[in-house]
This record gives structure tokens, sequence and C-alpha cells, in this order.
């Protein structure tokens, strides 16, 4: 650090007056919004301590903190490196003695900073007396797990924009992985502090109320009366007040017991139910936190938690990366730094209410309130109604997603389209129930049924390519043909312009981009020929209609999307012949690769053919020259 002579130290301009601070926490409106002013404002303080190590003096000044000049003779790299404020350290300990006053009253209806008071007995004894239930531990705890929940979504929900600027140098998939959690957890000072302060915080405040030691003795001798008499697990969750399934799940894998079992069958030590019930309780909170999000969020919450525990000693392949951070590392931490100090003070002076957890969005009808209604123990009774539920339930994520607004009509439309896309009545029994489990394994659901069914390997990007483009060349020319055609025409002629449409990209997006265009693709094929199954008069139609065919050839060639395309020659064949083999007209799904697809089109187009049952394909080096088109009537 450089060194200063005494007459060169210059006071620090305080950023906020003592006034100003407690007006501020005042103004917060609930419990959840006075913990999380009282954080940001602590959070600040240590920001402004760590920034020496990542910001220049310049970069700090030009902030509004302190600089060079101002912390002569501080180490800025310990904890409490602020201490050149005269109003930061004591307001940090103001602000934590009012939130204990307000967690409380909150929890016991006692405002006192020690709850343990002494009552007189009628014999004039006297004893101690706390006044813990047990509503008020699981409020605690369950207020543990909602804010801890609140912070771990902090960390975690920039995922995908770190993410994406390392996936443009990073082809490692493990690799990325932990660059992206690394730098979410490491480098994201405002989300880490607040939630290393908050865990810590909530230690401190059971250790000083001793509310672990007396609250464990309560929850062990309530737990052991009711066990005592024989109960099923379901009276025991009713009892403590465990609703939700993962909830439940928690609490019996800590107990290493299974859903079956009566209370009296579980031979553990108390103090293991004790810490079961607790685990449980706050698993309800992040629940509770968890409706306050729109589904698409709600997975940064797990990646949050993974993000701020990561250990590097687990990762020593990577020692070299996270020892000497490169510049695009370097930059994300600056601005994390910069960013959160900007934010965080002009929270602090406004002291408006914060509103840090959207309750209301919990208490309305939205996307999460009706995938929650439609998956877990509403999933359905029978096999048909989970997958109608889980047609209805991707259909509101996806309408989610896309930013739509919630409404119950739009998701009903949608839900028949999602259900023949994804073909879900092919997903059964077990399978089809632990997609309905909850909101993440439909959205795990909805994104591996695309990619399974419409993906590309990307060993094969550069041949599906080739194929489309050869297909395109090939194709009946759209002029004079049904806008179907058309569109069918464009969906092939940009699947076939993907290598130049996808540069640059990162390998997720170009792989998203590859199984949008299959859907395209499909979707057209579709529209094309409903209505169309029956033989075609002209051959112009007839070799529409075999480039149809040609095209979900193409794409099922590179995926397994074979039981859609099955489907629909199933169709076709009970159309034209009511199914029979043995039919001059029937389409053989066992020999449809040899008939249809990019060579194919190309051979047929050699050859004059119209008819492909007879059709030999060749492989085509380079494609016959495009047929020219012509002015012909409007054709179906």
């Amino acid at each position: 650090m450089k060194e200063f002579e005494d007459n060169e130290a210059v006071e620090y301009q305080e950023l906020e007056t003592i006034d100003d601070i407690i007006a501020g926490y005042n103004a917060q409106e609930n419990i959840y919004d006075k913990l999380y002013y009282y954080m940001l404002y602590n959070a600040r303080a240590e920001i402004i301590a760590f920034s020496f190590n990542v910001l220049s003096d310049e970069e700090r000044v030009e902030a509004g903190m302190p600089g060079d000049d101002v912390i002569k003779g501080q180490n800025p790299n310990l904890p409490g490196g602020y201490k050149f404020s005269k109003v930061q350290p004591n307001m940090v300990k103001n602000l934590k003695a009012e939130f204990t006053k307000d967690l409380n009253e909150y929890l016991f209806g006692v405002s006192e900073e020690n709850f343990s008071y002494i009552v007189e007995e009628e014999d004039g004894s006297h004893r101690q007396k706390m006044p813990i239930s047990l509503d008020a531990l699981k409020k605690y705890h369950m207020f543990k797990g909602e804010v801890c929940a609140k912070f771990q979504f902090e960390v975690g929900k920039d995922y995908r924009k770190v993410k994406d600027v390392y996936s443009k140098t990073e082809n490692d998939k493990d690799f990325l992985e932990f660059k992206t959690l690394y730098t979410l957890g490491k480098l994201n000072p405002e989300a880490d502090y607040i939630y290393s302060i908050t865990s810590m915080d909530f230690m401190n405040y059971e250790n000083s109320m001793n509310l672990t030691l007396n609250s464990d003795s309560f929850l062990a001798r309530q737990i052991k009366n009711f066990v005592e008499v024989d109960h099923t697990l379901d009276e025991f969750f009713e009892e403590f007040g465990i609703k939700e399934n993962n909830a439940k799940k928690e609490f019996l894998d800590i107990l290493e017991a299974d859903g079956k079992v009566r209370v009296s069958e579980i031979n553990k030590n108390y103090s293991v139910w004790v810490e079961a019930l607790k685990a449980g309780w706050e698993r309800e909170g992040i629940n509770n936190f968890k409706k306050t999000l729109p589904m698409n969020k709600r997975e940064y919450i797990e990646i949050g938690s993974e993000a701020f525990r990561i250990n590097t000693e687990n990762y020593k392949q990577y020692k070299s990366w996270f020892k000497n951070l490169p510049e695009d590392a370097k930059k994300i931490e600056k601005d994390n730094f910069l960013n959160s100090f900007k934010e965080e003070s002009k929270i602090i002076k406004e002291g408006n209410p914060i509103n840090a957890i959207d309750w209301k969005y919990a208490g309305k009808p939205n996307f999460s309130t009706y995938v929650d209604k439609h998956t877990g123990a509403n999933m359905g009774a029978n096999e048909e109604k989970m997958r109608e539920n889980l047609s209805k339930a991707i259909a509101a994520y996806a309408l989610e997603k896309s930013g739509k607004t919630f409404n119950v009509k739009d998701i009903h439309k949608i839900a028949e389209h999602f259900r023949d896309l994804y073909e879900i009545d092919s997903i059964k029994g077990e399978a089809l129930r632990n997609c309905l489990k909850d909101y993440s394994t439909i959205r795990r659901t909805g994104s591996n049924l695309r990619k399974t069914i419409y993906g590309v390997a990307p060993k094969d990007f550069d041949s599906y390519v080739e194929d489309m483009q050869l297909l395109s060349e090939n194709m009946q020319p759209e002029a004079g043909h049904s806008k179907e055609y058309i569109n069918l025409v464009n969906a092939i002629r940009e699947a076939a312009n993907l290598n130049e449409t996808t540069e640059g990209m990162s390998p997720a997006k170009k792989a998203e981009a590859f199984t949008n265009a299959n859907i395209n693709v499909f979707t057209a094929v579709q529209k094309y020929i409903k209505g169309k199954k029956s033989v075609r008069v002209k051959d112009s139609g007839k070799r529409c209609f075999n480039n149809a065919l040609d095209a979900i050839a193409v794409v099922s060639k590179y995926n397994s999307s074979t039981v859609k395309v099955n489907k629909i020659l199933k169709r076709i064949n009970m159309v034209r012949n009511n199914g029979n083999p043995q039919a001059i007209n029937y389409i053989d799904p066992n020999t449809f690769q040899e008939h249809y697809g990019a060579q194919a089109a190309s051979a047929a187009r050699m050859n004059g053919a119209v008819d492909r049952s007879n059709l030999n394909p060749i492989n085509v080096v380079k494609a016959a020259e495009p047929i020219k088109a012509g002015k012909a009537p409007i054709m179906p």
C-alpha cells in the first residue's frame, strides 16, 4: 500500500448520515426487508474493505469509495478494513441489535434482546421460562429457509449471463461449468458477503439466544411425546407442519427412513429427529420463496447454493485458472464490485421499502402456481390425466419463458401442440411420474424432449447442413404452390444456412438453433400435409408431398424423432390404403430412409421420378441444376 506522511491523510466523507441509515431501516415494511437492508449495509462495508484488492485507486474514488489518501495505516486485506469510517462500524452493530429485537418480536412476541425471563411461581419460587412454542420454532426455521433461498438466488441469478461470456472461448463442458460457478460464488461480492454474513448471523443469533440448546430440548420432548404413541408418518407431518413432498423427503433422508413405516419403527436418537425436523421446516421455507419466483428463475436457487459452496480443493486441475484469473474473469469481478457498491449505496441512501421478496406474486394466479397445481401430489390419478397435466405444465412453462401474460385459456390452447410436438403419449409408467414431480422436472422434461427428438449432435452439424442444402436444391419450386408449401421450403432453406447464421454463437446457442430449425421443419411439414395425405392428382403435387417427407427423413436421420415420423406415416397409410402393407402406395417405415431424404430427393429429380417405391437413391456429389420455377395455378 502507498505510504503517506501525516499531513497527507484525508478525512473520509461519509456516504450517509446516521439519521439517513436509521430512517432507511425503519422505512422497511416487513422483517424480510429489514434483514435485507441491514445485510446490504453490512455487505457494502465489506465491499469497500476488499475493493483495494480488485479496483484501482482511481476507480474507487470515481465510484465514491475512499481512496488511498483516506485509509492511511489501514490494512485493506482484513475484514473491518473500513474502520476509517466513524459511522459504519457502529451502525453495523446498531442495525444488528435493532434487527435482533425485530426478529424476536416477529417470532416470539418479545422484543427484548434476550427473551429468556424469570417467572415467579405461586409458592414464591422462581424458574426461567422461554416463550418457545412449536409454531414459533417452525416460523423461525422457515424464515431461515426463505431468506437463505433469497440470497442463494442472488448468487445464481446471473448464471446464464456469466456462462455466455466464458462459452465464447471455452469448449470444455466441465471447465465451463466450473468457471461459471466459481465466478458466481467467489467473484460476486454482494451476494457472497450477504450469504456469508446471513449464515453467520443466524448462528450467532441462535447462540446468543441460547436458542439451539433450549429449542432442541423442547423439540426433543415434543417429538418423544408424539413418537411414544404409535402414529403414522402422515400424522407426524400433520402435527409438526411439514406439507411439501420435498420437505418430507429431506426429513426422511436424514432419518434414513422410507415413507411407509410408522414413527415408532424409526430407531434414531431424538437429536437426529430434531435435525430432520428443522431441515424439513427450512425446506418448507425454501419452497415458500420459490413460489414468489417465475418458474424459469427458480433453478437459480440451487445454482446459487452450489456456487456458494464450491470448494476449489475439489478442482485442483483448474488451479492455474483461479490462481491467475484471466482478463475476462477479472473484468466480471471488477464490474461486480462497482455495480454492487453503486446499487447498495442507492438503496441505503434513498431508504425506500425494498420489497426484497415479492410475496404478492405467490398469492395470485400465475404460471408457477398453475404448474404447482398440475404436478407433485396433483399430477393425476391415471396416466391419461398425467399426460394431460404434463402437456399443460410444459405449455405454461413455455409461455412464461417467452414473456407472455398468464392466461389459462392460452395454456390450454397450446397444450395439445406440445403434447404432439414432444410425443407425450409415448411416455409411460415411472418415467411419466418422474416428469411430473415438480416445476424443475417440468423444465428438464421439456428441455430433454426437445434435444432428444429434434436435436443434432455437434459432430453432425456439417453433414446435417449438407443434407439440408442438397434437399433445398432439389425441391419442387414453390412458385404456384400453397403458402404452407412455401413455408416448408423456407424452413428447409433456413436449416441449410445454419452454418452461416450460427457463426460466432456459443456451443449451447448453436445447438439450440439446430434444434429450433428441426422443430420449424417438422411444424411446416405437418401444416403442409394436413388434409393432403391421399395421393396427389398432379405430378407437381406428388413431388411437393414427397419433398415434405424428404424433410422429415433428413431430420430423423440425426436424432430420435423416428417415433414421430412413424406416427405421421401411419396416418398417411391409413388415409391412402387403410394401412395395408401390400398396397402399392404403402410407405414402409422400415425402408423409409431408403426412399426419402436428401439423396433420394436428388435422385428423384435427376431421374424425373414421381413414384418413390421403386427409386434407388444414389450418392449425389453435386446436385443437378435447379429446376426453373414456372408459373402455375395455386395448388393445395
